[in-house]
């Protein structure tokens, strides 16, 4: 997560979040990085959750045009400190 978005939710390098969307939700821990984006969210392929949820139960089962593969660099979610309701 870039330090801009990190500072705008109040979120600090290993807190645990949750990202989530119309398709569910999965709780990671947060790296701050520059080398990321800002309103980016990067993490690596077959990544799972804190609890091993896989992140693509977030990301919808669109085929992308380009190679027919996931749509993960256009999934959109949001995010909140996992102990915020």
């Amino acid at each position: 997560m870039n330090p801009l978005d990190a500072a705008e939710f109040n979120i600090h390098n290993n807190d645990t979040v949750e990202l989530f969307n119309e398709f569910g939700s999965i709780n990671l821990k947060v790296t701050i990085s520059t080398s990321v984006q800002k309103q980016v969210l990067w993490s690596p392929r077959e990544c799972r959750d804190t609890n091993g949820k896989p992140q693509n139960s977030i990301i919808p089962d669109t085929i992308q045009k380009l190679g027919n593969g996931s749509i993960y660099n256009t999934t959109i979610v949001r995010v909140k400190t996992a102990s915020k309701k």
